[in-house]
């Protein structure tokens, strides 16, 4: 009962979480694509207006709660292959083709589900979302380390928007919904702290306060427990579950039924969501304050 005609849309979806440890992709593949979806989204949406007003065309726009940015139509673009002149269109695919497959699929895991239950809402999503519309070129010029070229920006944007998701949006999402919030935040970290790495190492070089700021967390004890052996086995049961693994045997009394404390014997589900919540909260801010 379970339809796979969109397959490939979901597989891109699920590895583009990855950002630069995904390795069908090489960072300099991975800027390349960034700069091309940035050369789209300009095509696109400038060289419209006459000529003298086009000095205000914009090309980027921003999503922001709490004036703390958490979303951006460019890297958003890139992550789901869409083309802002075919807004309507996702890795070559009908979105309103795709989405109904989505759901489907969560209604047929529901039926398969032991304990019959009754569909109600429970998420309050009443975030006061704000949307700024600004010149890609002209936004990040200072944004950022001046050396770093745009791609680069636009990734680090992009990792500093899913801190944000994560600590200004899930929360309004987590009632009832506890463990996917969890899943999603220790996936979003893990690869985030991955990736702001291997940038700094591109930079070796490089010493500001943005870059030294950046560091001292990443040198912090609550991001090296995150990208410790215990926190890449709770990433991996966070994508994978394989849930076939005799060593693992559910509490059903524990939030995620055990699962991280039998994968990883260094975390609880308490000490987990506290280094989660340390190190959004100071790279965020490192991020939101880097170049401004």
């Amino acid at each position: 009962m379970l339809q796979h005609e969109y397959g490939a849309v979901t597989s891109r979806v699920r590895h583009m979480s990855k950002l630069l440890d995904d390795t069908n992709r090489s960072y300099d593949q991975v800027l390349a694509e960034m700069q091309e979806a940035k050369a789209v989204s300009h095509r696109a949406l400038t060289g419209k207006a006459h000529p003298w007003v086009r000095w205000a065309e914009t090309d980027l726009g921003l999503y922001m709660i709490e004036r703390s940015v958490v979303g951006a139509s460019t890297p958003m673009a890139y992550r789901l292959a869409l083309d802002p002149g075919e807004l309507e269109r996702v890795a070559g695919e009908d979105l309103h083709a795709v989405t109904p497959e989505w759901g489907s699929t969560l209604a047929v895991l529901a039926a398969a589900a032991p304990d019959a239950w009754e569909m109600r809402p429970t998420l309050a999503l009443d975030a006061h979302i704000k949307y700024k519309d600004r010149l890609a070129s002209r936004y990040l010029k200072n944004r950022y380390e001046p050396d770093f070229d745009d791609a680069e920006k636009l990734l680090l944007l992009m990792i500093e928007a899913d801190f944000n998701t994560n600590r200004l949006y899930l929360p309004r999402t987590q009632p009832g919904h506890e463990g996917p919030c969890l899943r999603a935040r220790i996936v979003t970290t893990y690869h985030s702290l991955k990736a702001l790495r291997r940038i700094l190492d591109r930079h070796p070089g490089l010493d500001t306060a943005g870059t030294r700021s950046i560091r001292g967390i990443l040198a912090d004890p609550a991001a090296k427990r995150l990208c410790s052996r215990d926190g890449k086995m709770v990433r991996n049961r966070s994508v994978h579950y394989q849930m076939d693994d005799p060593s693992i045997i559910p509490d059903f009394n524990k939030p995620m039924f055990g699962i991280i404390e039998a994968v990883a014997p260094s975390f609880t589900w308490e000490t987990l969501d506290t280094d989660l919540r340390s190190v959004e909260d100071q790279l965020a801010d490192a991020l939101g304050s880097w170049g401004k």
